[in-house]
């Protein structure tokens, strides 16, 4: 059974990110999707602290998932 919400890795403001719970997508997962549960996560250094957590624009979440 999957989830209905999950947490999100989002920048709220500069130098600011937290845990924000969202709504899982209940669409049916594709022939080549596996969906499974994270025991971690990380931010990149590159992409997401220049975009994310030094950025302009918020809230902010990256688009792919662990």
């Amino acid at each position: 059974m999957r989830p209905e919400t999950v947490a999100s890795v989002t920048f709220t403001g500069r130098e600011q990110a937290e845990l924000v719970s969202r709504p899982l997508d209940p669409s049916p997962l594709g022939p080549q999707e596996v969906a499974g549960p994270s025991l971690a996560t990380l931010v990149s250094p590159g992409t997401e602290i220049n975009a994310g957590y030094l950025g302009e624009r918020f809230p902010y979440s990256p688009g792919y998932a662990a």
